[in-house]
């Protein structure tokens, strides 16, 4: 065989089926603490430490409910911290540091949902929807806009897109719970 691809791919037989055929090479699932230690890492090489201002209790909080919901492996890790670099690199300084790592997750990991929150924008950042006389039709809007958020996100991982939305967006969680009491 060795000899019909030298005379074929007229050079190196064995270089070239060294090339194309490539044996497996399993590596071992990295367990959840590995995991969140290559994101602080990989955060901090990001990251100067003194622009890093979040409290590293919050942010436990936040793995814990929310982000670490999505980062399954190394390459989880690896995509989103390409995404969050880039946009870091050009918003620093001008973003909230919190509010961009979490807008990033949900552009990453939940790109539907992400997607929507320009449409939502006056509920999102907090504005009344003093356009809407009724208390009732103001509960209505809010419940759409919420449901719609969830109903885009991903199945399985509704409760952390869930607290996600809810850190970024606290009005939209204090109105929607003002309104269900």
């Amino acid at each position: 065989m060795v000899k019909a691809l030298a005379d074929v791919q007229k050079g190196d037989g064995q270089a070239y089926l060294e090339k194309i055929i490539q044996m497996p090479f399993e590596m071992p699932q990295a367990s959840e603490e590995d995991i969140e230690a290559v994101f602080w890492k990989r955060l901090g090489q990001i990251v100067p430490e003194q622009d890093c201002l979040i409290q590293q209790n919050c942010w436990e909080v936040l793995f814990d409910k929310g982000v670490g919901s999505y980062l399954l492996s190394i390459r989880d890790i690896t995509r989103y911290m390409n995404t969050f670099a880039f946009k870091y690199a050009i918003l620093k300084g001008e973003t909230d540091l919190q509010d961009l790592l979490l807008l990033t997750f949900l552009q990453v990991f939940e790109p539907e949902t992400f997607a929507q929150l320009p449409f939502y924008s006056d509920i999102l950042c907090g504005a009344v929807v003093d356009f809407l006389v009724h208390e009732e039709a103001k509960k209505a809007r809010i419940q759409k806009v919420y449901d719609a958020l969830l109903k885009s996100a991903s199945p399985n991982k509704k409760q952390a897109a869930e607290y996600l939305l809810s850190t970024l967006f606290p009005e939209l969680t204090r109105c929607k719970r003002e309104f269900d009491t």
